[in-house]
This record gives C-alpha cells, structure tokens and sequence, in this order.
C-alpha cells in the first residue's frame, strides 16, 4: 500500500510520522519524511527524491507538505501534473492540519529564526520578542490557504485530522480511526509514548 501524511509545518506531523513509521513493516515498507523538500535536504546533505525512486515500489510510507518547496524536481514547472500523480499514486492519503494558525505560525517564524536543520524538534521555551505582528499576519494568511487546499482534497474523500484533536484534546478515537483508515491496529503502548506523553513536545510552556 502506498501512504501519504500531507500536512502543513508545525501540525505535530514528525511525531505522526514516526508513530506509523513503529507500525510499519520495515522489511516491506519504504519510508521518508519530506523526501521533496530541496531545502531542508540540501542543508542536512541528504539527497532529495524524485519520483522515479518511489515508482516501482508497492509499499510506501512519506510525509509530505501541501506549500511550495516540497515538489519533485521534475514537476517544478507543472504543479498540476504533480497532483494528478499525486492522487494517482496513492492509495491512502492522510490529511493533517492546525486550526490554531497564530500558535503554528509562531512555532514556524521561531525555529526559522534560531534553528538550523537538527533543532526544529529540539524542546525549549519559544522567545518571541524578534517576530512582528506583520511576520505573524503574513503567516497565517499562506497557511490559512495551505489549510483551504487540505480541506477540498478532504471533500474528495481523504479523511483530514487535526492537531488540536491529537495532541491537546487527546482524543484517541481520531488516531484509531487514522489507522483504521490505513489497516493497521493502534499499539497503545507506543500511542502513550508518542501522542499522550510531553516527552515530545517541541514548545515548551509552564504548564
């Protein structure tokens, strides 16, 4: 089966990822985060994928971001032929978004400002005194229309999830529900660790 996570930044998504990645076969699946993103790769000396990597192979798992910097090399010049073989291509697509666009535009000016390619999921307290009003608007108007296309691919039938039902309401049907979706069972061990638990929240906070 090929899977998708396509989400916006600072969603909660690694922490998805790396949750389905521990319910996955590893001897069948191939699987990557953001395997498209040119500038995230290039800084950690990673090769970026094109799709000719992923062809050919029946069981795949990828993270993925709905904006612009995370298209394949070779549809640079034609988003549209990159979406047709998107919806093509996979057969499960999961769909994660913020509602909460100030607090995630936040968390994205902050690590873009102070953090290089390792420390976006390193946990501290964000110190916000050198991001505007004018960054932060800016922000939330490009993620509000990243969250208008998440929201019509769900009008077609791929199931959207959000992440303040995840992780701060913690409502564990929307995960089952998730892997239900994909065919798999939800490990309860490894759902405290990663989604109930703090020990991987990035922001920290006083509460």
């Amino acid at each position: 089966m090929r899977i998708v996570l396509l989400t916006s930044p600072r969603t909660g998504s690694t922490t998805l990822y790396e949750l389905i990645v521990k319910h996955l076969s590893f001897d069948s699946y191939t699987t990557e985060s953001e395997p498209f993103n040119y500038y995230w790769r290039h800084d950690a000396g990673l090769e970026q994928y094109d799709i000719d990597f992923f062809s050919n192979k029946k069981n795949v798992f990828i993270k993925t971001f709905v904006g612009e910097g995370h298209i394949p090399l070779i549809f640079q010049n034609d988003l549209k032929s990159y979406w047709d073989w998107f919806f093509v291509y996979f057969d499960k697509i999961i769909l994660l978004d913020r509602i909460d666009k100030v607090s995630q535009s936040e968390s994205f000016l902050y690590h873009n400002k102070h953090s290089n390619f390792q420390g976006w999921h390193k946990k501290e307290y964000y110190n916000l005194s050198n991001i505007t009003k004018h960054e932060i608007d800016n922000l939330v108007n490009k993620l509000s229309a990243e969250s208008q296309k998440l929201f019509e691919y769900s009008q077609i039938g791929h199931p959207l999830f959000y992440y303040e039902d995840i992780y701060i309401k913690k409502n564990k049907n929307k995960i089952i529900e998730m892997f239900e979706y994909i065919g798999v069972t939800l490990d309860d061990e490894l759902y405290k660790k990663y989604i109930v638990s703090r020990e991987l929240k990035v922001r920290k906070t006083l509460i």
